[in-house]
């Protein structure tokens, strides 16, 4: 609903994007507030999303689904309704200010997670914080939820507090919660192995661990099913082309192995 408060925050971001048609996404300040402007024109799908085209051929499982949404305006009104469902859940996300057909606004929730870690020397914070991370998507399955794409990059940190932004995705759509759930906790996994010392297990145990606590059995079996599926796939990247692969296939080597000894 537009009225007196968000008018002026429509403006700021209409004249945001006459001047800088380029950008998607960006910040706004008003009255001392940051918001920030998604809009969403085309699909996002990423070199993920282009590499699970090509797993699903290999290992044909509904988790490899591609489930990014296409863009426009019905993407911008599925993340609007996604961040009010998460809301209402008591998940951390940011509050919905207005919503147009060519764009949304939304509260700012503070600094990339992603980049806030990678800005960290002590170990130990770091680790506090990637289990922190872990114990907030736990949250968010336990109230029946799944994000889609967990990423430290989908998720913001302010205050002590732990944000998921960027619902884009659709998993429910092609697969079951459990499985939804298990994907999201193999690919917040692969993005932990990005800030863990190559080869090294130990930090990607440590945050398994805390998945675990509350993991449901049906989103158990799922995973473990996933994994052991998966398991040929990375034994061929592991010992036949991660040497010449990108980090993203190193980390998802290092984090689908990880699983399998659990498994």
């Amino acid at each position: 609903m537009i009225d007196e408060v968000t008018m002026p925050l429509i403006t700021l971001a209409k004249q945001k994007f006459i001047a800088l048609p380029e950008i998607f996404i960006t910040a706004i300040d008003h009255e001392n507030q940051r918001y920030w402007v998604k809009k969403r024109p085309f699909s996002k799908k990423t070199r993920w999303h282009r590499l699970q085209h090509v797993l699903t051929y290999v290992v044909p499982l509904p988790v490899l689904y591609p489930t990014v949404t296409e863009g426009g305006s019905a993407s911008l009104k599925w993340e609007a309704e996604r961040l009010r469902l998460f809301a209402a859940q008591g998940i951390p996300v940011p509050v919905v200010i207005a919503e147009t057909s060519e764009f949304i606004i939304t509260t700012d929730t503070g600094e990339q997670l992603h980049a806030y870690v990678a800005s960290i020397n002590d170990v130990d914070e770091k680790k506090r914080l990637l289990i922190s991370a872990a114990k907030a998507l736990s949250n968010l399955h336990k109230s029946g939820l799944c994000h889609g794409r967990p990423s430290l990059r989908d998720m913001t940190y302010k205050n002590g507090e732990i944000y998921f932004i960027d619902l884009e995705e659709n998993p429910l759509a092609v697969m079951t919660l459990a499985q939804a759930q298990a994907r999201d906790i193999w690919l917040f996994l692969n993005n932990i192995a990005r800030h863990a010392p190559r080869g090294d297990l130990t930090l990607l145990r440590s945050v398994y661990t805390v998945l675990e606590e509350t993991m449901s059995p049906d989103t158990q079996r799922a995973l473990k099913q996933m994994v052991r599926t998966i398991k040929p796939v990375r034994f061929m990247a592991e010992h036949l082309v991660v040497a010449i692969a990108g980090r993203d296939v190193r980390c998802a080597v290092a984090a689908n192995k990880m699983l399998e000894m659990q498994f």
